[in-house]
C-alpha cells in the first residue's frame, strides 16, 4: 500500500514526469476545517527502495462553480493538469474542464483555470474521457451532445507557457555570482513550469529531466542535476569558447523560450559552502574526509585541507561534458601558477588542484594549513587563480 487517505476518498488516478501519481479526491477538508468539494493531490515516490511515498494536496477545491473533481484527464507538456468535475446546472449537473497550472516556485500555489462549462447542449453535458498530445492539444469525448444528441469528440489548443530564464539568472552553484566557466557547475534560475523537482540519479548526467532542457548556442545541451519549477542545476558543457558569450536558453518538451546573451571566462572559482549560501562554513574537509569546523579545528602547520570548488576551467586528461572526473591519472588544472590558497590572510602550500575524481564538475584543491596562525572559529580561506588571478568567494573553517 502506497498512501491511506483519511478525509478524503480518491476518485481518478494519471502517471505524471518522474513516476509522480496525480489523482483527486472527493470530499475532505480545508485547512481551517471546513467542507471541501474536493481536491487534486499527487505522491512523489521515495527516493529510496522502500523508503515512504509522499502525499501533497495540490489544490483544494472550495468554490461552488468549479464543484466535485472527477478524472484527471491528462498532464500537458508544462505539468499543467486537466480535470474534469461535476458542478451545479440550474436545477441538475453539468460538467466542467478546468486545469490547474503549478506554481512558478516551490511554495507557491497552483492556478485553476475554468476552460469549459458543458452546458447539455451540442457541446454535451460532460467529459467521459480525454487525453493530451505531445504539441499541446488536448483530445476529449462527451456521452452526449453533437448530431442526434449520441455523443461528440472535441479538442481544445492549449496555450502552454515557454519556460524563461530571469535576466542575470545564470550563476556560479558555488558563490551564486557570475560569470561561470566551461566545465564548472551552474544554476539558473527563472520560471520552468516544472511539476515536482526532479534529480539525475547517475552518470553521465542527462541532457533532458522532466522534459525541460538547457541549450547553448541552440546547439549544445548542458547535462543537468536537478531541475524545479524555479531552479536548474547543471554543468556548463566543457565545448563553449572563452572569453566570448554564448546564448543560453531553456526547453520544455521541445519548446524553447527566449534565449539570453552570457558571459563566460576561462575561470571563475568559487568555494562551496555547506549551507549553499556561498558564505559561511566552506565546503572544506581534513584528510580524513571530516569537516573542517569547530568540532574538528585544523591544526596550524600540519593539517592539509581538502577545498572544494568550481569554476577553475580546463584540465589535463579532461572527462567528457556530463561524465565524471577519472581517477587515474588525475585530471589537473592546466593554467600556470596553480591556483592560489589564502588562509587566514596568509597563502598556503598547494599540493593538487584539479577535478575531484567520481563527480561531475567539481574541483579539488589539496592546500596545508599555514604555520602560525591564530586560534579562530572563523578563519577566512579563498581563491585566486588564471590571467588577472580571479578571485573566489570568502569562505571560513576553524583553526586552533
Amino acid at each position: 500500500m502506497l498512501c491511506s487517505f483519511a478525509v478524503a476518498w480518491p476518485n481518478w488516478l494519471a502517471v505524471g514526469p518522474a513516476g509522480v501519481l496525480f489523482g483527486t479526491a472527493i470530499g475532505g477538508t480545508s485547512s481551517s476545517g471546513a467542507q471541501t468539494y474536493g481536491s487534486v493531490w499527487s505522491l512523489t515516490p521515495p527516493t529510496a527502495p522502500g523508503g515512504a511515498w509522499i502525499e501533497n494536496t495540490l489544490y483544494t477545491i472550495t468554490d461552488a462553480s468549479v464543484g466535485t473533481p472527477n478524472q484527471i484527464l491528462g498532464i500537458g507538456p508544462d505539468g499543467t493538469i486537466y480535470v474534469s468535475g461535476t458542478t451545479r446546472c440550474g436545477n441538475t449537473y453539468c460538467g466542467i474542464l478546468f486545469s490547474l497550472t503549478p506554481p512558478t516556485a516551490p511554495t507557491g500555489e497552483w492556478t485553476e483555470t475554468t476552460l469549459h462549462n458543458f452546458t447539455g447542449g451540442n457541446d454535451g453535458s460532460s467529459v467521459a474521457a480525454a487525453a493530451v498530445s505531445s504539441n499541446g492539444v488536448l483530445y476529449g469525448t462527451t456521452p452526449d451532445g453533437g448530431t442526434g444528441q449520441k455523443g461528440s469528440v472535441f479538442s481544445l489548443s492549449l496555450a502552454a507557457p515557454l519556460p524563461s530564464i530571469n535576466p542575470g539568472g545564470l550563476v556560479n552553484a558555488a558563490s551564486y555570482t557570475a560569470p561561470v566557466a566551461p566545465g564548472s557547475i551552474a544554476s539558473v534560475f527563472g520560471d520552468f513550469f516544472v511539476p515536482a523537482p526532479l534529480s539525475a540519479t547517475e552518470p553521465p548526467l542527462p541532457a533532458s529531466l522532466a522534459g525541460l532542457s538547457i541549450i547553448f548556442d541552440a546547439s549544445i545541451p548542458a547535462p543537468l542535476f536537478y531541475v524545479s519549477g524555479s531552479q536548474i542545476n547543471f554543468q556548463v558543457p566543457w565545448e563553449l569558447a572563452t572569453p566570448l558569450g554564448a546564448d543560453i536558453a531553456a526547453t520544455l518538451y521541445g519548446d524553447t523560450g527566449p534565449s539570453q546573451t552570457m558571459d563566460l571566462a576561462p575561470v571563475a572559482p568559487a568555494i562551496f559552502t555547506v549551507n549553499g549560501s556561498g558564505s559561511g562554513q566552506g565546503a572544506i574537509l581534513d584528510a580524513s574526509n571530516r569537516l573542517v569546523d569547530a568540532s574538528n579545528p585544523a591544526t596550524p602547520g600540519s593539517t592539509v585541507l581538502q577545498i572544494f570548488c568550481t569554476g577553475l576551467g580546463p584540465v589535463t586528461n579532461q572527462p567528457p561534458t556530463g561524465s565524471p572526473a577519472p581517477l587515474s591519472p588525475l585530471a589537473q588544472t592546466s593554467y600556470s601558477p596553480p591556483p592560489a590558497v589564502m588562509v587566514g590572510g596568509v597563502a598556503a602550500d598547494v599540493s593538487f588542484s584539479g577535478l575531484a575524481p567520481g563527480y561531475v564538475g567539481l574541483y579539488q584543491i589539496n592546500a596545508q594549513v599555514p604555520a602560525g596562525l591564530p586560534a579562530n572559529s572563523a578563519t577566512p580561506v579563498s581563491i585566486s587563480y588564471g590571467q588577472g588571478a580571479a578571485s573566489s568567494n570568502v569562505v571560513t573553517i576553524a583553526v586552533q
